[in-house]
C-alpha cells in the first residue's frame, strides 16, 4: 500500500499547489488576525506612551531579542528539517530524541541567560531602571524559546496552521486585551508593556504544548536518540543565520536609538512595521514550504521544487507590488487618523521599503531550500554579507538623513543579501528561485 506521503511526493504539480492553496490561505488568515492585532496594538501603545515611551519599548523589544539569540538562533530552522526528514524515514526514536533535546537546549541556555541577568541586577545596577528591563527580559526570551520550539516541531509534522496560530494570532491578540485591560485599570508604562508581552507569550505556550500533545505526540516506544553532536554542529551555521538576519533586521532601529532619539525609533518602527506586511504572502509559502523543501531534496524531486520555487516567487512578488501600491494611496491619511500627526513622516519611509522589499520577494523562498536542502553555510555568507553593508550604510546615512538614511541601508543591504542567496540556490541546487 502507498503511504500518503509518498503519494504525494509523486503527485503532480497542479495537485501539490491546490493543496499549497489551501494551507495558504489558512495561513493567510492567521496573518490577517495579527495584522489586525497589531495595528490595533501599535494605535494603543502609541497613544498611551507617547512617541518616546513607545520609543522605549520598542527599543527594548527590539534588546530582548537579541539577546533570545542564544535560545533562538537557528534552532527552530533545525527542528523544522530533522522533523521532516526523520518523518520522511520513519524514525520514530529520532523524532523522540529531538523533541526532548530541544526543549532541553531551550531549558538550559535561558537558565544560564536569567543567572546573568540576575548577577548584572543586583551587582552592576542594583537601583536602576535597567536592571528591571534586565529581568523583564528573561522570562520572554525563555517563553519565546519553547513557544518557537514547540510550534516548529508543529511545522516539520506538516501542521502548519497548528504551528502558526501560538506566535501569529494567540500570543498578539493575548498582548491586545491585557494591553487594554491595564489601560482601563489606570495606566501603562513601557516596563509594564514588556510584562504584559512576557504574560502573552506563556498563555500562547501553554495552548501550543496541548496542540503539540493532541497533533504531534512523540513516539512512546521508541528509544530516544539524540545525535547531540551532530545537531550542535548543524545548529552553529544556523544560528549564524538567525543572528546575522535579526541585527539586519533591528540594527536600524538600536542604531536610530543610539544617534537620534527615541522619536525617530518610534516613526521609523510604524513605518518598519506597515512594510514588513508586505511580506505576509512571502513567508506564508515559507512556512508551509519547509518541511517539503526537505523532503522533496532527499527524494531527488527537482521538478517538484523548481515549480514551486516559481509559484513562490510570483506570488510573494505580485504581493509586495499591491501592499506598496496600498500603503502609497492609504497610507498617510491612515497612519495620521490612527496614531495622529506625530507619526505621518512614517508613511513615506512605508512606501520606499515597499519598493525595495519588492526585489526581496522577486529572489524567492531561496533561504528556506539552501536551508532545508543542508547548504545552509551559502546562506550565513549571504546574510552575513547583508549585515555588514547594513551596518555601515546606517553609520554614514543615519547622521546624514536620520530616518530616511536607515530606510535606504535596510534596502540595500537586503537586497544584495537575497540576491546573494538566489544565485546560491542557482549554482548550488540547480534551482532558479526568482520570479520569471
Amino acid at each position: 500500500m502507498i503511504s500518503r506521503r509518498k503519494l504525494e511526493t509523486a503527485l503532480p504539480h497542479r495537485t501539490q499547489a491546490t493543496g499549497l492553496l489551501g494551507a495558504g490561505v489558512r495561513l493567510a488568515a492567521v496573518r490577517a488576525v495579527n495584522l489586525g492585532a497589531g495595528i490595533a496594538l501599535t494605535v494603543l501603545l502609541a497613544g498611551a506612551l507617547g512617541a518616546d515611551g513607545y520609543g522605549q519599548y520598542l527599543f527594548a523589544l527590539a534588546l530582548a531579542q537579541i539577546l533570545a539569540m542564544p535560545v533562538l538562533a537557528g534552532l527552530p530552522t533545525l527542528v523544522v528539517r530533522e522533523t521532516a526528514v526523520a518523518r520522511a524515514t520513519n524514525d520514530r526514536a529520532t523524532l523522540r530524541g529531538l523533541r526532548r533535546w530541544a526543549f532541553g537546549l531551550v531549558a538550559g541556555t535561558s537558565g544560564l541567560l536569567g543567572l546573568a541577568a540576575l548577577g548584572w541586577a543586583l551587582v552592576a545596577a542594583p537601583n536602576g531602571d535597567g536592571a528591571g528591563v534586565a529581568l523583564l527580559a528573561v522570562p520572554l526570551v525563555a517563553g519565546l524559546g519553547f513557544l518557537r520550539v514547540a510550534a516548529s516541531l508543529l511545522q516539520g509534522h506538516e501542521k502548519p496552521l497548528a504551528g502558526a496560530l501560538p506566535d501569529g494570532a494567540l500570543r498578539p491578540l493575548l498582548l491586545l486585551a491585557f494591553v487594554a485591560l491595564a489601560l482601563a485599570a489606570g495606566g501603562l508604562s513601557p516596563p509594564g508593556a514588556m510584562a504584559l508581552h512576557a504574560g502573552a507569550v506563556a498563555g500562547a505556550l501553554a495552548w501550543t504544548l496541548l496542540a503539540m500533545a493532541r497533533l504531534a505526540p512523540a513516539p512512546a516506544t521508541a528509544h530516544p536518540r539524540y545525535a547531540a553532536r551532530a545537531r550542535l554542529r548543524s545548529l552553529l551555521p544556523l544560528s549564524l543565520i538567525t543572528a546575522a538576519a535579526l541585527v539586519n533586521a533591528r540594527l536600524d532601529l538600536l542604531m536610530l536609538g543610539v544617534l537620534e532619539g527615541s522619536e525617530s525609533v518610534a516613526v521609523y518602527g510604524i513605518a518598519a512595521q506597515i512594510a514588513g506586511t508586505a511580506l505576509i504572502g512571502q513567508q506564508i509559502v515559507a512556512t508551509v514550504l519547509q518541511p517539503r523543501l526537505a523532503r522533496l531534496w532527499a527524494a531527488g524531486a527537482r521538478d517538484e521544487l523548481q515549480a514551486l520555487a516559481t509559484r513562490a516567487a510570483r506570488l510573494a512578488a505580485l504581493s509586495v507590488a499591491g501592499a506598496a501600491l496600498a500603503v502609497a494611496l492609504a497610507g498617510p491619511p491612515a497612519i495620521e487618523a490612527l496614531v495622529g500627526p506625530a507619526f505621518a513622516a512614517a508613511a513615506p519611509l512605508a512606501v520606499f521599503l515597499c519598493v525595495g522589499l519588492l526585489v526581496v520577494a522577486a529572489t524567492g523562498p531561496a533561504d528556506a531550500l539552501l536551508n532545508m536542502a543542508g547548504h545552509e553555510m551559502a546562506t550565513v555568507k549571504a546574510v552575513a554579507a547583508g549585515a555588514a553593508l547594513n551596518a555601515a550604510l546606517n553609520a554614514v546615512l543615519i547622521p546624514a538623513f536620520a530616518t530616511p538614511g536607515a530606510a535606504a541601508a535596510s534596502v540595500v543591504s537586503l537586497a544584495l543579501a537575497h540576491l546573494l542567496l538566489a544565485r546560491a540556490a542557482a549554482t548550488r541546487l540547480g534551482i532558479r528561485t526568482w520570479a520569471r
